[in-house]
């Protein structure tokens, strides 16, 4: 079943509607789109058919559609998010947008950010005692396995990455 967000970047598409190399969208008659924001991200409407039922237009992100005209149906892979290479929302040029996992999409942020968000992240995990992280970094460091490790103390990869790089993080704050 195709989400609401597939169904209407297709919609859009098959409208006529196109974007330029700066991001800027272009309806079928050419005129270019108004903009809004949505969160952190742009956005236009695109009058809908009989296809959305109960709505008269759709949101699409600019985003998601400038990607879908780079990339084409890889954006729907079950895990694909689209990325911005430099970490600004807002820009939508062809150029700045990539296609990645999650996990790479993390690493677009600077340094010093993925360090708030693992602190901030690591305030709701298990804390442990100054014993067990140092049982901890043993059996990693003997095993060389998240996996592993991870199983043997029933924890997630965030709170091992988190336990095994503390002190890193430390000395950045």
């Amino acid at each position: 079943m195709k989400s609401e967000m597939e169904i209407g970047l297709r919609l859009a598409l098959s409208k006529g509607y196109i974007s330029d190399d700066g991001g800027n969208i272009f309806g079928p008659i050419g005129t270019r789109r108004k903009l809004f924001k949505i969160g952190k991200y742009l956005a236009f409407s695109v009058r809908a058919d009989s296809s959305l039922k109960r709505r008269r237009a759709v949101s699409v992100f600019v985003h998601r559609f400038v990607a879908f005209r780079k990339y084409g149906e890889c954006l729907f892979v079950k895990g694909i998010e689209v990325r911005h290479r430099n970490n600004i929302s807002t820009d939508n040029t062809y150029d700045n947008l990539i296609i990645g996992t999650g996990s790479e999409n993390q690493y677009d942020l600077p340094t010093i950010d993925r360090y708030i968000r693992a602190k901030h992240a690591a305030s709701f995990i298990r804390k442990f005692t100054d014993k067990e992280e140092e049982q901890i970094v043993r059996f990693h460091r003997e095993y060389r396995s998240y996996a592993k490790t991870m199983e043997r103390f029933g924890i997630k990869k965030g709170t091992l990455h988190y336990v095994l790089h503390k002190k890193e993080y430390a000395l950045m704050a």
